[in-house]
């Protein structure tokens, strides 16, 4: 069985030895079929060790420090994710383990939550997560798609938008709802090296076969067709 965990925090900044995680999203998938999610509010205050707090890193996602001091404490939220991946994993049995899946997430996410876990006291991260990962980030970038569709930058928002998928960027379930849409056309939809070769021929005036023209418009239908299915799974 696959299990997959598609994982985004948000944070007070940065540097996860001395920052601390805010919101928690997350969607458990297995063998490809999405179960449930699971989203949290943390007051990073509340973390046993001194936290500090960016206020760039919280402003600029409209969230307060009124917001903060209400959110529900590390000790709180840490249990009850606990709790939820004590029922979608058995942690004392060794082939039973959950794959992270983010964006950004090999150098950002999970450093955070191994930290959250030390911090909590708990030495189980390793009993339910597998150390294979998934960064959707390094997909994009193995794709070129920021450079093949001229795109600004390859931010997930970015990205999300070039793929028609709407995002309220920042916040935690919405960014993995995204990434999650992200990774099923990355990996499901089409070959993105054919289609970037035949784009550029058509760009450089170069005459493209039947076949190819066929191709390119019937995987840029299916791609606009998965979004939509896509988007209408995670409408309301």
């Amino acid at each position: 069985m696959k299990k997959r965990l598609y994982l985004d925090l948000e944070t007070t900044g940065f540097n996860s030895y001395s920052n601390g995680i805010t919101e928690l999203g997350a969607i458990y998938v297995e063998d490809d079929v999405v179960v449930e999610g699971f989203n949290c509010f943390i007051n990073p205050y509340t973390y046993n060790k001194k936290m500090v707090v960016v206020n760039e890193a919280i402003s600029f996602r409209g969230v307060t420090e009124a917001d903060l001091l209400g959110y529900a404490t590390s000790k709180e939220s840490f249990n009850d994710f606990i709790k939820w991946l004590d029922s979608i994993c058995n942690k004392f049995d060794k082939k039973d383990k959950i794959q992270i899946v983010g964006y950004n997430s090999d150098t950002f996410d999970i450093k955070f939550l191994k930290d959250w876990f030390k911090d909590s006291g708990n030495k189980y991260y390793g009993s339910y997560f597998s150390h294979e990962t998934i960064d959707v980030f390094n997909l994009v970038k193995k794709h070129k798609i920021k450079k093949e569709f001229n795109l600004k930058n390859d931010k997930l928002s970015t990205i999300a938008e070039h793929y028609n998928i709407e995002i309220n960027a920042h916040i935690a379930m919405d960014d993995i709802i995204a990434t999650y849409k992200i990774h099923q056309i990355l990996s499901n939809l089409f070959d993105h090296n054919k289609m970037i070769k035949i784009k550029n021929k058509i760009i450089n005036n170069i005459e493209i076969s039947k076949t190819e023209d066929t191709y390119y418009k019937n995987n840029l239908n299916e791609m606009l067709l998965w979004v939509y299915e896509l988007n209408k799974t995670w409408r309301g």
